[in-house]
């Protein structure tokens, strides 16, 4: 999401997505879980025009073919090259005509693999069956730490779901939300239950990069029942009959929140609000600092600072260490001309994440307005530098820019 909507040009359309360099510490509670994740998980190696990496889960096997399910846009490119590489570090070469995505609009594939070695294939749960704040985990091969590409190793990581939505449809499918350390390349793998069964395919961060804030930020992942219902499209059959899901037809808040987030996603800020309130309406109780926030940045890019500032309140008081929160009410604030207010905001994103550019550079650009140049100069050099470290190049451009100016006539 963008949220620098407010600030001069050198913050204009750029990302709040906060980046934390240093690795998040892999932790997978369960060792059950773990130990069942890392026999049915697979690396995806790419090679092509951009070479990468991406991981699947192994779902069936006939006789010596294999069947891996994957997300699409790890495998989208037929003019690149795929391995497969096992639990047992074995590579398989992909032929690409076995590459099938069961739908256009949903951003999951299988592809096949042939072996005369035995690989235990995945158990498969029923998606629909997860409620809010249900813990999860993650299996996969990240392929990149602090925008860096490392070699893929198989790492699973702790989750809870956010919201899981079995009345709603949305573009690729990503219906199921949940918190966790989550890191490119681990796109394409497991979401697995308590039980070690699959119950989901992860496929993508909150930002770009994936990087969380102190471990633990929004990912999506895409519910299993909605490759079941599709998987006969192309060709595979699991033998399972899903039962009927209670309530069909009448959406849930966990619903509202899916389309809230979709329409907020396509610059709906107005259909985003009035799902939020339907969340809020179905579920009072629904303390989720993410709400607010998206609902706050919705009234602000329609123009209704003051109540956005409200709903930032709302998400700070739910949860202080929300950075993004503090982000978007400096924003805010210095929209509203209270530079100072401003400032404080982005020191309290500095203090949980003192590794984010904009937040510096957001300071740097009120403390010049307020007179403090020296401050100023020192915050942007700051996020120059450390926007170059990241490899942030737009933002480094824009800061650079900045700080020549304010030299200059310093």
């Amino acid at each position: 999401m963008k949220w620098y909507y407010g600030l001069p040009s050198v913050l204009m359309g750029v990302s709040i997505a906060l980046l934390q360099p240093q690795a998040v510490t892999a932790i997978c509670s369960n060792n059950q879980v773990d130990a069942i994740a890392k026999k049915i998980t697979v690396l995806v190696l790419i090679s092509g025009a951009k070479n990468g990496s991406g991981s699947g889960i192994i779902i069936q096997r006939n006789g010596n073919t294999y069947t891996v399910l994957t997300a699409y846009h790890v495998v989208k490119d037929p003019n690149s090259q795929y391995q497969i590489v096992t639990p047992d570090g074995q590579h398989y070469r992909v032929n690409y005509q076995t590459v099938k995505q069961p739908t256009n609009n949903i951003d999951s594939a299988v592809l096949q693999f042939t072996s005369n070695q035995n690989y235990p294939v995945a158990k498969i749960g029923n998606s629909d069956t997860v409620k809010r704040l249900t813990n999860i985990y993650l299996a996969g091969f990240p392929g990149k730490r602090g925008g860096v590409r490392v070699p893929p190793v198989y790492d699973c990581r702790d989750g809870q779901v956010i919201a899981n939505a079995t009345q709603t449809i949305v573009e690729d499918g990503y219906t199921l939300f949940h918190k966790s350390s989550a890191r490119p390349g681990m796109s394409g793998g497991a979401v697995l239950n308590e039980q070690g069964e699959v119950i989901g395919i992860f496929g993508k961060g909150e930002n770009p990069s994936f990087e969380t804030v102190r471990g633990a930020g929004r990912n999506y992942s895409i519910p299993i029942n909605t490759f079941i219902k599709l998987s006969a499209g192309v060709g595979v059959n699991l033998g399972i009959s899903l039962p009927d899901v209670p309530n069909a037809g009448t959406p849930q808040a966990d619903d509202y929140l899916v389309q809230a987030d979709y329409k907020l996603h396509k610059r709906d800020y107005s259909g985003a609000i009035a799902a939020y309130n339907e969340v809020i309406r179905l579920n009072p109780n629904y303390a989720e600092a993410l709400l607010y926030r998206n609902r706050g940045s919705s009234y602000y890019a329609l123009g209704d600072t003051q109540a956005a500032i409200a709903d930032f309140n709302e998400a700070i008081k739910i949860n202080p260490d929300d950075a993004k929160a503090y982000a978007v009410r400096g924003i805010a604030r210095y929209k509203l001309g209270d530079r100072r207010a401003a400032i404080r905001d982005f020191n309290e994103v500095i203090k949980i994440n003192p590794d984010d550019a904009r937040a510096y550079a957001g300071r740097g650009i009120a403390r010049y307005e307020l007179g403090d140049k020296q401050g100023a100069i020192a915050d942007l050099k700051t996020a120059a530098n450390l926007s170059a470290q990241q490899g942030n190049k737009k933002l480094y451009q824009k800061v650079s820019e900045l700080l020549r100016i304010f030299q200059r006539y310093f």
